[in-house]
């Protein structure tokens, strides 16, 4: 028995002990939402509930059945009513992530709400591509609004006219009339008014972006004092044996790469690893200029560091969610595994939206193609290919044609 087959057994056993639960309980009384498919009862408009009441009832009911999903949804949807967002959140990935559909809906929601949580439309997106995929009715109303919208354009969700006419027949065959209060109609005309001009839009030609290898003969590649001390161990166009931040005498490193930028002040390599040793320095501020030379220059390992430390605002690099895609997507065209791995990932959990960024499913694709080439049978490299891959077809499938 191979260890996939054993991975997926596992997670088929989680799911179907995670709803064997089916009898009514007091927090199905008190907590379950009235347009949760999977409700056990009639369910409590969020003015009716007792909150702390309600709480108390649910975590009972987990006390007893941890395993019962739906108590954990409607107690992350007490404790949202709250406010208690930090204590909401585990109770909702739970339940989603043992794919209760109304938990994945409703933790779509909340990113996509953006009061309690920061604003995240692709997050939004990708969740409710899983709940659409559950036939869950309201998601087949919001998926289909944020998209017409144009609210996940930058998260790479491509959906064909068929899907949204579907997704929007599902909710109008399961959401009542007073429930939806004219909004399912009011779609219906967005989306039949909108038509004609997404399908010219779907078949236009899309521009082609021609990327030049980096050249780093273009350079010296004598090594220097700096590139002994300062190399990176994972710098594929590193001269010199590479050394770990533990491992590098900071000042003499400094003064070195100081000394040889100054001699070959367009060097995009020696301005990366004075950027480098400036950074472990804590002179991160120092270091901008030299990391800006080098990321100018399309020096593939500063593309994706620079990228990296960007998207998380490290080291004094001020944080900056767009600059940081567009950095770690150079990075991934020019061939940098890091890039390839990391642009993917980040992207598919929506770090991207919202700026210019390039996210395309197909390019990605090539991305993760490519890493795993490098990789060359490395366990873990090729498992996090693999990883990447799934996510990366789910997205695809989800989000129809390309």
């Amino acid at each position: 028995m191979n260890a996939k087959f054993l991975l997926l057994l596992v997670l088929a056993l989680a799911a179907t002990n995670s709803t064997a639960a089916d009898a009514v309980t007091d927090c199905d009384r008190l907590a379950a939402h009235p347009s949760d498919p999977d409700k056990l009862g009639a369910g409590a408009p969020s003015k009716t509930i007792d909150l702390p009441v309600a709480e108390a009832a649910c975590r009972r009911v987990i006390a007893d059945d941890p395993s019962n999903i739906r108590a954990h949804y409607q107690l992350g949807r007490v404790l949202f009513y709250q406010h208690k967002t930090d204590a909401a959140l585990p109770e909702l990935e739970k339940a989603a992530s043992a794919g209760y559909r109304q938990a994945i809906f409703v933790l779509g929601f909340v990113n996509y709400d953006g009061k309690q949580l920061p604003r995240n439309d692709c997050r939004a997106a990708g969740l409710w591509q899983r709940s659409i995929a559950l036939d869950h009715p309201w998601t087949g109303y919001y998926l289909v609004k944020g998209y017409l919208d144009g609210r996940f354009d930058a998260c790479g969700v491509k959906l064909s006219e068929k899907q949204l006419q579907d997704y929007l027949d599902l909710a109008r065959a399961n959401i009542s009339v007073a429930s939806s209060a004219g909004r399912v109609e009011a779609l219906e005309e967005q989306l039949h008014a909108g038509k004609t001009g997404r399908e010219a839009e779907s078949s236009r030609p899309q521009p082609q972006v021609t990327v030049t290898p980096f050249d780093p003969a273009r350079y010296s590649q004598q090594v220097t004092e700096c590139d002994r001390l300062a190399s990176h161990p994972d710098d594929p166009y590193k001269v010199a044996e590479g050394r770990e931040k533990r491992e590098i005498d900071l000042p003499r490193a400094v003064a070195a790469c100081r000394g040889a930028v100054a001699k070959d002040p367009e060097n995009p390599r020696l301005n990366y690893l004075l950027g480098r040793v400036l950074g472990y320095s804590g002179l991160g501020d120092q270091a901008i200029p030299y990391r800006q030379r080098a990321t100018d220059a399309d020096y593939p390992q500063a593309l994706f560091v620079i990228g990296y430390i960007t998207l998380f605002g490290m080291n004094k690099q001020p944080q900056d969610n767009c600059r940081a895609g567009e950095l770690l997507r150079r990075s991934a065209q020019q061939g940098r595994l890091a890039g390839q791995f990391g642009f993917p990932r980040y992207a598919l959990q929506g770090r991207f939206a919202g700026c210019d960024v390039v996210v395309d499913i197909a390019e990605m694709r090539g991305f993760v193609a490519a890493g795993r080439a490098q990789a060359g049978g490395d366990y873990y490299k090729t498992l996090l290919a693999d990883l990447l891959d799934e996510a990366l077809t789910a997205r695809s499938a989800s989000a129809g044609p390309e």
